[in-house]
């Protein structure tokens, strides 16, 4: 039998799909083929050519990235979000940002009330956490999904244990610490953030 939990659950997808549709529909009516081949998975793919190219075929490989955190002015977006989401999820006044779609705090009052607890919902520092932690999240989600694309026909899982894992990195990221904690040993640093280890046994 399906509970209410459920039920939001399906209404996000929807209002989840409905949004992708919306985005897609805005990005093919201002495609500029004159950008074709410099779009972010072209770019991504081609960042990756040689590490592909490099590992056995067929391989499972591990991604790993650097921890996002959020640029100042991302912050200060994020803090007015949250203190907009926080009055919403208090009064569900139905209220709505400048700069933003007309039903987004809608949309994340109703993911709030699905994910955390009441008293998370009700305490402005906790709203703010969780909304930092959703958005470097989805960030994480769309580089693992580069990273399928960019290495493809490889497979690619954001977790587990497997004797390959690729780096996928800022430029000019320190990833040395990150390989001592994960116990890995570079194999080839590829340069432009595409490193390829290998789990240490």
């Amino acid at each position: 039998m399906a509970t209410p939990s459920s039920f939001a659950g399906i209404g996000l997808l929807v209002v989840a799909a409905g949004s992708t549709a919306i985005t897609l529909r805005h990005d093919v009516a201002a495609f500029d083929a004159a950008r074709a081949g410099d779009d972010t998975a072209t770019v991504h793919r081609r960042k990756f050519a040689a590490l592909r190219a490099a590992l056995p075929a067929g391989s499972v490989v591990r991604s790993l990235g650097a921890a996002r955190a959020l640029e100042p002015a991302e912050a200060a977006i994020a803090d007015t979000v949250a203190a907009a989401l926080h009055r919403e999820l208090a009064t569900d006044a139905g209220a709505t940002l400048p700069g933003f779609p007309p039903d987004y705090l809608r949309q994340l009052d109703v993911g709030f009330r699905v994910r955390h607890t009441a008293a998370e919902n009700a305490d402005p520092v906790a709203v703010r956490h969780n909304l930092e932690r959703w958005w470097t999240g989805l960030a994480d989600g769309i580089r693992q999904s580069l990273t399928r694309y960019a290495l493809a026909p490889h497979v690619v899982v954001p977790d587990g244990v497997t004797e390959w894992v690729v780096g996928d990195f800022p430029p000019g990221f320190d990833h040395g610490p990150l390989a001592a904690r994960e116990r890995l040993e570079v194999v080839t640093d590829f340069g432009d953030g595409a490193v390829l280890f290998r789990a240490v046994r």
